[in-house]
């Protein structure tokens, strides 16, 4: 996942170097620029963008392009860093071009980087006029991408399966992969559907298809969910905003639906799991899909069924897919969503969001516990978060007793389990220790060999059968760490919290706590 962006307004690298700072959470290995003022310039290296700001700041032009990357193709060097040029055009790229060895071949690029994205550059640049290259594109690139470049003064950009959104500034224009970046900026924007492509050329701006020009709706942006610049941890900053989240009352008439199907990828998917437990609890025919393995499901799916498809940022690729295959088998589609206007809430029968604001920092915090909020009451059940900065304190003296662990283990059962799937991710994502979740009941079949003498296993007491489970890895050295509403004699360590919000956020904290310690920056 990379961040773009495009600019055509005064002082158009002042944007640039704005937006990137805000998009930095989408890709952070390197960073880089391009603007037009009678030729290319162009600034790109490895590292943070901040290194790169002033060098930015300082290119000349009202028309330039942006980016930060997460790589796919190519080691990091600053030879791969976008944006990529070939002759009068300039190109930044996020997704993968799965063809890009037969278009080298097919076109004869004379290509300096490792990457799929250059080829791009070097494809476009063979047209005269711009709108017939990316018309081209349409047909013969594969895979997923946005793309924005500029050719001389013309800011253009295409795309398909990846998000990209045009806003309206002041006195210009400014383009995106993510609308949050640019809401300070941009009044209202226009969020472009697949096969469909923009240029800005003499102030003008134009879209397009195959099938000729086309008219956009432009929305209003909710500044609420800007991505702010602020001292600190964004990570920090989101789980203590935890203690703010309000739902309001989202209701399903379940009674309408043979099944619910929920899907979802990483934390949106243990938030599915935990539905699909919750409402099979409350005697709802329902079951959870991974957003990547959706397509093995579609002979179960037909008009009578409900796709409850998660996602934080509604643009997440495999979801998408999901739910447009879902749609050809005529099911209905209602998501949960932090962005409004993204691409999976413009596609759903109907949206419940999570209005959490912007989410920045790499893991899911806020939005989780949203979405298992909303998912809970659908089923009357409502729960409560705490005082977050007292559980925050009281963490700390387990956080220095496990930061020198090599492997951490959880166990729970029902809907605890997915609980413990996302304190595991939680884990690993923040700490990079090896943490691995098991359904209490499976730990015995041969996971329980991986316990050694003070091994840290976490219980979530959901149901008073894990206490057994704890016993039996008690018996072999564990060090053992209960979250639960009571405090057992088994226990080395006791959590105390009182449902599945209070089960979640210790391992945020934890995982936040430990990357602290071991000097990791949270953020990324």
């Amino acid at each position: 996942m990379c961040g773009i962006v495009g600019v055509y307004s005064e002082n158009a690298s002042k944007i640039i170097a704005d937006v990137l700072q805000r998009l930095e959470y989408r890709g952070y290995d390197s960073a880089g620029a391009a603007t037009y003022d009678g030729k290319i310039n162009l600034v790109k290296d490895v590292g943070y963008v901040g290194k790169l700001v002033n060098d930015i700041l300082n290119l000349s032009g009202n028309v330039g392009i942006g980016h930060t990357r997460w790589a796919t193709h190519g080691k990091v060097s600053k030879v791969n860093a976008h944006p990529h040029v070939s002759g009068d055009v300039a190109i930044v790229h996020n997704g993968i071009i799965e063809n890009h060895h037969e278009i080298k071949k097919k076109i004869n690029a004379k290509c300096v980087s490792e990457t799929d994205s250059e080829v791009i550059a070097h494809y476009l640049a063979r047209f005269e006029n711009i709108e017939d290259g990316i018309l081209s594109a349409f047909n013969d690139l594969e895979g997923d991408y946005a793309v924005v470049g500029i050719k001389k003064d013309v800011l253009f950009g295409f795309k398909k399966e990846e998000p990209l959104v045009v806003g309206k500034t002041k006195d210009g224009f400014v383009v995106s992969s993510d609308p949050n970046s640019i809401s300070h900026v941009a009044r209202e924007a226009a969020f472009l559907d697949d096969y469909e492509a923009f240029v800005i050329k003499d102030g003008k701006l134009k879209f397009f298809g195959p099938n000729g020009e086309i008219s956009k709706k432009f929305v209003k942006l909710n500044p609420r969910f800007a991505i702010e610049k602020i001292d600190g941890d964004y990570t920090l900053k989101e789980i203590l905003e935890q203690e703010n989240i309000s739902i309001g009352d989202p209701k399903i008439e379940f009674e309408k639906f043979d099944k619910i199907i929920l899907t979802g990828a990483g934390s949106s998917y243990n938030a599915a799991l935990f539905g699909s437990l919750l409402f099979l609890k409350n005697k709802i025919n329902s079951f959870a899909v991974l957003a990547s393995e959706f397509s093995n499901y579609l002979n179960l799916i037909n008009k009578n069924t409900l796709v409850l498809a998660i996602s934080q940022s509604g643009e997440t690729a495999d979801i998408l897919k999901a739910v447009k295959l879902a749609k050809l088998k005529g099911a209905k589609i209602y998501s949960i969503v932090n962005v409004p206007n993204s691409t999976l809430d413009r596609i759903s029968d109907k949206s419940f969001y999570m209005n959490v604001g912007a989410e920045v920092g790499v893991v899911a915090t806020k939005s989780f516990t949203a979405t298992i909020s909303i998912l809970s009451s659908f089923v009357g059940e409502e729960y409560s978060v705490g005082d977050l900065k007292e559980i925050m304190k009281s963490l700390w003296s387990l956080s220095k007793q496990l930061v020198n662990k090599e492997h951490i283990f959880i166990i729970g059962s029902g809907i605890g389990f997915p609980i413990a799937r996302e304190g595991a991710l939680k884990l690993k994502e923040l700490s990079y220790i090896h943490a691995e979740s098991f359904e209490s009941g499976e730990l015995k079949h041969g996971n329980i060999a991986l316990i050694e003498k003070g091994t840290p296993v976490f219980g979530i007491v959901s149901d008073k059968k894990i206490i057994s489970n704890l016993e039996e890895v008690k018996a072999r050295g564990a060090f053992v760490i209960g979250i639960s509403n009571k405090n057992f004699e088994v226990f080395d360590y006791w959590v105390k919290a009182e449902n599945p919000i209070q089960w979640t956020i210790p391992f945020q904290i934890l995982g936040y706590q430990l990357a602290k310690l071991k000097k990791i920056n949270p953020d990324k």
